[in-house]
């Protein structure tokens, strides 16, 4: 029998640095050669030095908890679990307590190379028993003999950089019981907002965050929840915390700019999303973002601006047409305003909003027929949105077709108790003139 090959890579998501850490410290305690990377994907050839380095090792440790593989389009983590596969590392997932398998979020995430990590076998780690789970993890997993994984030479950039780290690394005191507690308590956290159980998501961040007042992921996510809830002061108040202690944050700018836009300080709103623009410049959601703010406040022209950077990154972006054909209809340009909701509508068929938008269009245009098209077809599809009700009773009032018209301008009551743009005093006064035209 040969010599086991004991070269390790981690690889982690920052709301996860302490049992990565942890992990490292356990295994470098035990004689492996283990390389656990310090995230700065802005720092220069910092993707080459990381691909170098999982060539370099021939374990390849994944820590998956129920936030990990959030976001796929801009997750790192996603990348660097593909360049372990099709560099054929020996990977091996470890599972932080709330990981499930068929969780729809992780399911949503295990998919096209992704998806190998379905059928592969792992270790689950606990708070109590770490030091048990890591034993498991070396005399189950970590036992490939020299030679079974083709190693590659690292280049003297990598060598420098991960020597660099590793001095950072053996300055760190060992990670303590309570660090990994406030991690298990944001994931708990996360599993809760995500089941929209907000009340007590906000109880399990806030005790992470006792545990660990610099956790800046749990101020996030805390923030996400309280901005759902309609906390909007407590939202800002976590994102403010979030950027103290992660400046280069550029989904905490945009949520912060979201609140911001919520509370009508649309000023605020545009500065945060420009600076989610200087930190992240492909990010086409925050150019939509900025769209709508800017739009609030009247610059069409900055606003139909944002939605053209917007489709440039993401040509398939329904919002971003659907908003633009808003701002073309408010610019008086009727037919750039339809084309943009027809490609809105191309893109997402089902999407109401988008056939309300271009039925209040035709409307205006005088094309009443296919305005009352349009909103049939929007209520249809979200029978509750309740805006929908009174442009078709106005098309139809317009028709002279007074009975389904008072209908219409009933339900629309019904529905919103006529509190939508202020139009309940409208609707009652349309109703009673109707009525009497009925007679």
């Amino acid at each position: 029998m040969g010599y086991i090959d004991k070269t390790v890579f981690i690889s982690y998501r920052r709301s996860n640095f302490y049992t990565a850490l942890a992990v490292y410290q356990h295994l470098r305690s035990r004689g492996y050669d283990t390389s656990l990377d310090l995230k700065n994907t802005s720092e220069k050839h910092y993707q080459k030095n990381i691909f170098e380095n999982i060539r370099a090792r021939a374990h390849f440790l994944v820590i998956l908890s129920p936030s990990s593989l959030e976001g796929k389009e801009d997750n790192w983590l996603h990348r660097i679990i593909e360049i372990a596969i099709e560099e054929k590392r020996h990977i091996i997932p470890l599972f932080l307590e709330g990981f499930e398998h068929n969780a729809q979020n992780i399911r949503k995430s295990l998919t096209g190379k992704l998806s190998l990590l379905k059928g592969l076998d792992g270790v689950k780690l606990s708070t109590e028993n770490f030091s048990e789970n890591i034993e498991r993890l070396c005399e189950q997993h970590l036992n490939l003999e020299e030679g079974d994984i083709l190693l590659h030479p690292l280049s003297g950039s990598a060598e420098k950089r991960i020597a660099y780290q590793e001095k950072i690394f053996n300055k760190m005191r060992p990670v303590k019981k309570k660090e990994l507690l406030a991690e298990k308590l944001f994931e708990e956290g996360y599993s809760l907002a995500l089941n929209k159980i907000f009340a007590e998501a906000i109880i399990s961040f806030s005790k992470a965050l006792h545990i660990q007042p610099k956790f800046s992921t749990a101020y996030y996510q805390r923030g996400l929840v309280r901005e759902k809830e309609g906390d909007l002061e407590g939202a800002l108040a976590d994102f403010d915390q979030t950027l103290r202690f992660q400046p280069n944050f550029p989904q905490a700018h945009m949520a912060r700019g979201i609140a911001y836009s919520r509370q009508g300080d649309f000023e605020k709103a545009i500065k945060d999303f420009s600076q989610a623009l200087k930190m992240k410049a492909d990010l086409a959601e925050a150019y939509y973002l900025r769209g709508n703010a800017r739009g609030a406040r009247g610059d069409i022209r900055g606003a139909i601006h944002d939605y053209d950077e917007a489709l440039l990154i993401k040509s398939d972006y329904a919002e971003a047409y659907n908003h633009r054909g808003i701002e073309y209809y408010n610019q008086g340009d009727f037919k750039e305003a339809i084309t943009n909701f027809n490609q809105a509508l191309r893109i997402e068929p089902n999407f109401a909003d988008a056939y309300i938008n271009r039925g209040l269009t035709h409307s205006t245009w005088g094309n009443l027929n296919d305005a009352i098209a349009n909103f049939m077809q929007a209520i249809h599809l979200e029978p509750d949105i309740e805006a929908s009700y009174y442009h078709l009773a106005k098309a139809l009032e317009k028709k002279e077709e007074y009975k389904a018209a008072l209908s219409n301008y009933q339900k629309y009551l019904y529905f919103s108790k006529g509190i939508q743009y202020g139009n309940q005093e409208s609707a009652k006064e349309a109703i009673q003139k109707l009525r009497k035209k009925i007679r």
